[in-house]
């Protein structure tokens, strides 16, 4: 049940990161202001003390993989990956601490795009694609306080990394 619930969040990250991706590469809509909530979220979420997103945190603590130190070499992170894979064909890769700092910028891009193209924020969603996009981003907000409760014990940490 723990591998079902951290791949359901694994994907979530995807829905999340679409409509920033979606945003720079020009589509609009009224879901287009809720990353006007989003990036500052994922902002605080990665500067609220473990230097995480809460979904690769709990992820990781249901998996398994999960470390304190963020930076060590088996702690486990989304976007380094994800880049890597991207980058893969071309005979690239990128270090983690360079995906997290083309990280902050692309979601600061995405930002003052969505600024620019939601000039009259409504915090009521209009359209069925906002009205997803909230319940995501609610989702989100109970996950990090899930995370922030929810600490594996050692037992849980030794089964998942000997089976």
């Amino acid at each position: 049940m723990k591998e079902l619930i951290a791949d359901a969040i694994y994907l979530l990250h995807f829905a999340i990161l679409a409509p920033l991706l979606m945003s720079v590469l020009g589509y609009t809509g009224d879901w287009v202001k809720y990353n006007l909530v989003t990036v500052p979220m994922i902002y605080g979420d990665w500067l609220d003390g473990d230097n995480y997103c809460a979904l690769t945190a709990l992820e990781g603590k249901l998996r398994g993989t999960w470390k304190e130190d963020e930076r060590h070499p088996d702690a486990p992170t989304f976007m380094t990956p994800l880049v890597n894979g991207v980058l893969r064909p071309f005979g690239l890769s990128a270090e983690r601490e360079t995906v997290a700092t083309a990280s902050w910028y692309a979601y600061g891009i995405a930002f003052i795009i969505s600024v620019l193209r939601a000039p009259n924020f409504n915090p009521v969603p209009k359209t069925l694609a906002s009205k997803i996009y909230v319940g995501i981003i609610l989702l989100c907000v109970a996950i990090w306080i899930i995370n922030r409760l929810y600490i594996p014990k050692k037992e849980d940490e030794q089964a998942s990394s000997s089976g």
